[in-house]
């Protein structure tokens, strides 16, 4: 069985878009007080989570199309998930008073 090398390029640049996301979150209630504040929180943002994605992404497993699950399951697995989900937070804040009326839309996540 071969040994995968890691390059430390790929580990080097995930660390660095890890302290991004923190720098970001610890930046976060300073935005309002001036306008570089904002557009560099907003700059970070754009672009930090799609990078990490990426890079992640493209270490994963291959994709065989010979083994590759059918629709129905991959509607069981995430879809049926979010439906759960976003009926419960559409609950919890009816329970919770955080709205008036129950209102449960699958196009704005909770």
């Amino acid at each position: 069985m071969a040994t995968k090398k890691r390059d430390p390029y790929f580990d080097n640049a995930k660390f660095l878009l890890m302290i991004l996301v923190v720098f970001g979150h610890m930046m976060q209630p300073f935005i309002e007080n001036e306008q570089w504040n904002h557009d560099l929180y907003y700059t970070i943002f754009s672009f930090h989570m799609p990078a990490f994605i990426f890079i992640s992404g493209f270490f994963a497993k291959s994709f065989d199309p010979q083994k590759r699950a059918p629709v129905a399951t991959s509607f069981q697995k995430f879809i049926v998930p979010y439906i759960f989900f976003q009926w419960t937070y559409s609950l919890f804040n009816r329970l919770a008073g955080a709205e008036e009326h129950f209102t449960f839309q699958l196009d704005v996540p909770n």
